[in-house]
């Protein structure tokens, strides 16, 4: 919440151009996805030594094989959706050199079943359903991961340019 950031001393923005001076370190989660040019819009408005972490959908995702998930998940307004693959890709060809990318599972078995059996969310609230498959969980979760069908990337490091373009374009 905004009042745990400002006890904190963290500055929260929803622009980055909105910003005075250039953060030591900036949070971008579920961002980029929305950015029609994430590399004008985020990564050229960051320092070299900026550090980053973002966190971004992964197109993998198991449940996006069922419309309904899909039409639940991704907006209109959510412009890309990476891959791990693409996102390397991404961050190759855009000078983002110095990171690395995270495969994680955030919503887990339970999550998964209610989707599956009712084609709804929610199964993570359920004590019904988080006793039944608790055990499970996190070998569920690590065989997503290692099957490349996490549902989330996150991607840490620095913006490796020589030449800082902030107040351009």
């Amino acid at each position: 919440s905004k009042q745990v950031a400002s006890d904190l001393a963290i500055t929260c923005a929803t622009s980055l151009s909105k910003l005075d001076g250039i953060p030591d370190t900036v949070f971008a989660f579920h961002t980029i996805n929305y950015l029609a040019d994430p590399d004008r819009d985020f990564f050229h408005q960051l320092s070299p030594k900026t550090t980053f972490v973002i966190e971004v959908p992964c197109a993998n995702d198991l449940l996006l094989k069922f419309e309904r998930f899909k039409d639940f998940s991704l907006h209109k307004n959510n412009v890309r959706i990476f891959s791990l693959k693409g996102i390397k890709q991404y961050l190759r060809k855009h000078s983002v050199d110095d990171s690395r990318v995270q495969k994680l599972q955030r919503y887990g078995l339970s999550n998964h079943l209610k989707w599956f059996l009712m084609s709804q969310p929610g199964g993570f609230e359920s004590k019904t359903f988080k006793k039944l498959t608790a055990p499970l969980d996190f070998v569920y979760r690590r065989l997503l991961c290692f099957l490349n069908l996490n549902d989330t990337l996150i991607i840490t490091g620095t913006r490796q340019c020589s030449v800082h373009r902030r107040n351009q374009a």
